[in-house]
């Protein structure tokens, strides 16, 4: 995972994604990064058959959203300007297309570093939004993708619990995932979660034999327990052992393993209770 150093935010001036923008500054504060607020107008607003008419929606639109904008920008940094120590740079975008094409292209025009999302569970209709964009960017951004449900203040990361099925050599490989975090020196929890008394690839003793060393100056714990819903199980020990942050590496499948098998990723996005950083195997490799 390389250097944490820009973070773009999808908004649509709701509360639930000023919530995402006040974390997000915060989050680049303390990483020295710059934040990025995308905005996507409706792409049937653009539609290039309809005439003049058209052309002048589309105008107006784009004036009421930068005006918007402004107005949602300068709301979110007064809520927390007293918490700011290094104010990030802030850069704006009003752009015409569906939330996940403007997210993906933005990530490569720009090479974003990461992205991060307001969510409210299954209550809402940005969330029915949120919640069909991230399982598309979930397969297909180019960068580490961080959910923030609606009720998480952003709290420093003293905590972290990472995920692991023990099936993937993932958690054998995030030594550039605690680099790119490493401004929070975050203790690390490795937590496998069974459904069932199950023979993994892996071991917890193999962890702790590569991570559980003086000299690497980590502070790590290695749990495993058995529950019988995993998303359920692996946020309840989250909060209950106080992590600010639930990591998870999101499998390499093919989409004929993703359309016959359960995804934890994706339940894991839609029913979180805590911040969730969703990782590629690539992000942990770069």
């Amino acid at each position: 995972m390389k250097k944490i150093d820009s973070i773009l935010v999808p908004v649509d001036f709701s509360s639930i994604s000023a919530n995402a923008c006040r974390y997000a500054l915060l989050f680049a504060d303390r990483l020295a990064a710059e934040v990025h607020f995308v905005y996507g107008i409706p792409p049937a607003s653009a539609s290039a058959d309809a005439g003049p008419f058209t052309i002048n929606l589309l105008e107006d639109l784009r004036k009421d959203a930068l005006s918007g904008m402004d107005d949602f920008i300068n709301d979110v940094q007064s809520a927390i300007k007293d918490q700011l120590v290094r104010p990030p740079v802030i850069r704006s975008y009003i752009k015409v297309g569906d939330l996940s094409t403007v997210v993906r292209q933005h990530v490569e025009s720009e090479n974003i570093s990461l992205v991060l999302m307001g969510t409210h569970g299954s209550r809402d209709g940005w969330d029915e939004l949120l919640g069909t964009h991230t399982s598309s960017l979930l397969g297909r951004v180019a960068c580490p993708l961080i959910v923030i449900p609606s009720e998480c203040a952003f709290k420093p990361l003293k905590n972290i619990c990472y995920a692991t099925d023990l099936k993937h050599a993932d958690a054998f490989q995030v030594d550039n995932l605690l680099t790119a975090l490493l401004p929070f020196r975050p203790a690390v929890t490795f937590l496998h979660v069974r459904q069932e008394e199950e023979e993994p690839e892996f071991g917890l003793a193999a962890l702790r034999k590569m991570f559980d060393r003086p000299a690497s100056n980590l502070k790590t714990n290695f749990v495993s327990i058995k529950r019988d819903d995993v998303v359920a199980g692996l946020f309840t020990y989250a909060r209950e052992n106080e992590a600010e942050m639930v990591i998870m590496a999101r499998p390499d499948r093919s989409w004929l393993a993703r359309l016959f098998s359960k995804s934890h990723t994706r339940d894991a996005v839609k029913y979180a209770s805590l911040p969730l950083m969703i990782l590629s195997s690539a992000d942990l490799i770069q």
